[in-house]
């Protein structure tokens, strides 16, 4: 072989080779876009669905929904390893759900039309279920204090009790939320004082203080004898105690000003809202507590938190700090175990057990969220070990431009040598 030819076919193996990692690069940006975009239509879903207020929103977002499943379905190999575990059609799938749930709670919103002549037998009807279930309850926790010696019994009867308590208290919510739409409209300044006294009597009959003090009480009893609980079933009890509030802190001012200058009933509200504060503050260090020790138990070291922004906070540095670190050392199968390690957690737990009790007590919402899986998509990326295909093409490359260097300057040597 001449050394023309020769030249000539090293030149071709370096522009194959060349072309080749040009391929690649175009591949990963085009992948890196598809990524980009299927994640930042993603977050805008979420926030749309949440701020979605008319049916015909809700719609609108679940045909928006079949169009992303269709405009990306031919990615779905490349979303299914993005974002592993889950799949391309598991999270189209959760879309739809959320989307079908969003649109039936605005239907339920829209179609609500409460009739307040009928409140007085529908919580009449409560009533009686609630003595009922009072009744149960005294049953469950006296056999509960007989078999408090047989572990296995005891966490068995502790969630026949937890069942029987939360069907107590969804009778109570719902009896207060009827109060609250029966008196809320009422202008209690343009009735005569008999009328508010009349008000009163009504509300004293039904035993709505009472109610609503057993329900505090029990719950914070709860709490102090039972704290072998869960992580999610802390922020079960979580969301319950601020539902309950939020509809107190409506109800509440509205009974002081009925029961206003009564002695006795004022001294009884006044318990009320110690007694919910005492509540408050015994379900927040429960909750947060059993979410760190759920962290703890998998080796995952997030920064102390003690409240909802700590919390995010915590997770989202975390997450930030992993990143730089993947970024600064590069991936490696440590790094991509590690990552592994907070996956399984964050989805498995956090997403699908504790995901709907933290938004229903307001700890987090669907944009936080949606910022963390980001962070953790970002994280599987970078943790990946280097392409050692792309390394060969490269190092390919430099052995060809070394041999044709090294040609070129043997010839000019030899130009030389003639001359």
């Amino acid at each position: 072989m001449t050394k023309q030819a020769t030249i000539t076919f090293f030149s071709i193996l370096l522009a194959l080779s060349l072309g080749l990692s040009s391929q690649a690069v175009a591949q990963f940006q085009s992948d890196f876009e598809v990524r980009k975009n299927f994640l930042d239509e993603n977050e805008r879903i979420f926030q749309e669905l949440k701020d979605a207020e008319t049916l015909e929103e809700a719609e609108e977002l679940i045909d928006e929904i079949n169009e992303l499943r269709d405009q990306y379905s031919d990615h779905a190999d490349f979303l299914d390893r993005v974002l592993s575990p889950e799949t391309f059609d598991q999270r189209i799938t959760n879309f739809s759900e959320l989307a079908e749930v969003t649109r039936e709670r605005i239907s339920r919103l829209e179609d609500r039309d409460t009739d307040v002549s009928d409140l007085d037998e529908q919580i009449a009807a409560m009533s009686d279920s609630l003595s009922d279930s009072n009744e149960r309850i005294e049953e469950l926790e006296s056999e509960l204090a007989s078999m408090r010696q047989d572990r296995n019994a005891f966490r068995n009867q502790s969630a026949n009790l937890r069942a029987q308590l939360n069907e107590r208290d969804e009778f109570i919510l719902d009896m207060v939320d009827s109060i609250f739409v029966a008196y809320n409209d009422i202008d209690l300044a343009s009735l005569s004082p008999g009328e508010v006294e009349e008000l009163g009597l009504e509300i004293d009959i039904q035993n709505v203080l009472g109610h609503i003090e057993s329900v505090i009480q029990n719950n914070s009893d709860f709490l102090d004898t039972h704290t072998e609980l869960s992580a999610e079933d802390f922020l079960n009890l979580y969301a319950v105690q601020v539902e309950f509030e939020r509809m107190w802190n409506n109800l509440g001012p509205k009974l002081a000003d009925i029961y206003a200058g009564q002695a006795e009933r004022e001294q009884q509200l006044e318990d009320i809202n110690s007694g919910m504060s005492e509540w408050a503050n015994k379900v927040d260090d429960s909750a947060w507590s059993s979410v760190a020790s759920a962290f703890d138990e998998r080796e995952i070291e997030i920064s102390a938190f003690d409240d909802a922004v700590s919390f995010y906070t915590s997770l989202s540095s975390y997450l930030d700090n992993a990143i730089q670190r993947a970024q600064d050392e590069g991936g490696s199968d440590e790094e991509l175990e590690r990552y592994q390690q907070f996956a399984d957690v964050w989805r498995e737990e956090v997403k699908v057990d504790w995901q709907p009790h933290l938004i229903n007590a307001n700890l987090l919402d669907y944009e936080n969220v949606a910022s963390l899986d980001d962070k953790l998509s970002d994280w599987k990326v970078y943790a990946q070990p280097r392409s050692y295909a792309f390394l060969m093409y490269l190092g390919l490359a430099l052995v060809i431009i070394l041999v044709l260097g090294g040609l070129w300057l043997n010839e000019r040597n030899k130009n030389r040598a003639k001359a």
